[in-house]
């Protein structure tokens, strides 16, 4: 069957509401898949469940037909079909970026799949290869969206324009102020718990047993020094917890809203909850609402990171503090730090070249060249 008539059945079955609802072969299947992408590949539970929720589209797509019955002509039609598919979030195309993530998620599942037994001899490795992008589109994905991160001033701004009267208002303030102050991962900053955070010591420990961080890696940040209400936000918001609340250093740091029945028959928010919140959403959520009322643009949590990272970039005068700052943010090589988080925008760029009228001292030569070669070991 050619691809332009395959695509044609399956969009028509889509469109006709013919999708059937369950397929026990197939499902037998992802869960396996699951288990080797948690077990085998160290994927955590947020990464699988997104891989499960491609290769589940996929399914749906195509029917849920048998896995076993998959050929190139299916991951050409399905390809197409990302092409024109609207994002919900956005309303407009689904970006490059997207349609990237789900195939190259079912590369690895058919790849996986071709190598399991009775489908060794139905499933050919190779026709996985047809899910991958053109070199174009590939390119336009790998494309960086510049976004200018906040400012010290734009969180004064956002910090200002917070209220602080109720818990929720404070624990709000907490979670800006944590965020500028140590650049952890939104994912992170939702599990943290209260012992976690040393004040005295301005010290933040992420430990993977308990906190959510990247590769499970265990990060020590220390509260980076900046002027502003943000350590006051933050030092009030555990002085509320562990003072007047009373709670211990199991309980989360930041615990998730509490809602009761109001008088209108309403949900409403009635303070907290003694438990953490499941995932980072709520986080963005806060910070979409605190930056609209703040009249500021939205900065979502990762942008705080890119903040944090670029203040020590500016900050560091030796090869030494920008390797400490960098350790500070979880990364084990300075490289990767420059690499993600060290670009420079267009204006700035043209100031630095135009500075850069010397070459760099020999000193600062011998430093560098020295840490480049400590990373290469």
């Amino acid at each position: 069957m050619s691809y332009q008539s395959t695509h044609r059945s399956l969009s028509k079955k889509r469109g006709a509401g013919q999708v059937a609802p369950y397929n026990a072969k197939n499902e037998r299947l992802k869960r396996q898949h699951a288990t080797f992408l948690k077990e085998a590949e160290g994927f955590g539970d947020e990464a699988v469940r997104h891989a499960m929720a491609t290769i589940d589209d996929f399914e749906a797509f195509r029917n849920r037909n048998c896995f076993g019955e998959f050929r190139s002509a299916d991951a050409i039609a399905y390809k197409a079909h990302l092409a024109q598919r609207i994002s919900r979030k956005t309303g407009e195309p689904l970006s490059k970026v997207s349609q990237q993530r789900a195939v190259h998620g079912l590369q690895r599942f058919f790849r996986w799949l071709a190598e399991q037994p009775g489908y060794r001899t139905r499933i050919r490795a190779s026709d996985a290869d047809y899910f991958r992008l053109s070199r174009r589109d590939q390119s336009i994905a790998k494309v960086v969206n510049r976004r200018t991160p906040p400012s010290i001033q734009d969180v004064e701004r956002l910090l200002a324009a917070m209220p602080s009267e109720s818990l929720v208002d404070k624990r709000n303030r907490a979670i800006v102020a944590v965020l500028i102050l140590t650049g952890a991962r939104v994912g992170a900053v939702a599990s943290l718990r209260i012992k976690h955070l040393d004040l005295t010591r301005r010290l933040l420990v992420q430990d993977p047993r308990e906190v959510k961080t990247k590769f499970a890696k265990t990060i020590e940040t220390y509260l980076i020094p900046i002027d502003g209400d943000a350590f006051p936000a933050l030092e009030e918001w555990v002085r509320v917890l562990t003072v007047d609340m009373g709670w211990g250093p199991d309980d989360p740091l930041f615990p998730k809203t509490a809602t009761a029945m109001g008088p209108d028959l309403v949900f409403v928010q009635a303070g907290v909850d003694r438990d953490p919140w499941r995932s980072g959403i709520p986080i963005r959520r806060i910070l979409e609402e605190a930056c609209k009322a703040a009249g500021l643009p939205y900065f979502n949590p990762h942008a705080f990171r890119h903040a944090v990272a670029r203040l020590g970039l500016e900050r560091a005068r030796t090869p030494e503090q920008m390797k400490a700052w960098s350790q500070n943010m979880g990364h084990t090589g300075l490289l990767t730090t420059l690499h993600h988080y060290g670009s420079v925008d267009p204006e700035r760029q043209r100031q630095i070249v135009e500075g850069m009228k010397a070459a760099a001292s020999n000193d600062l030569r011998d430093e560098l060249e020295k840490l480049l070669r400590s990373h290469s070991r």
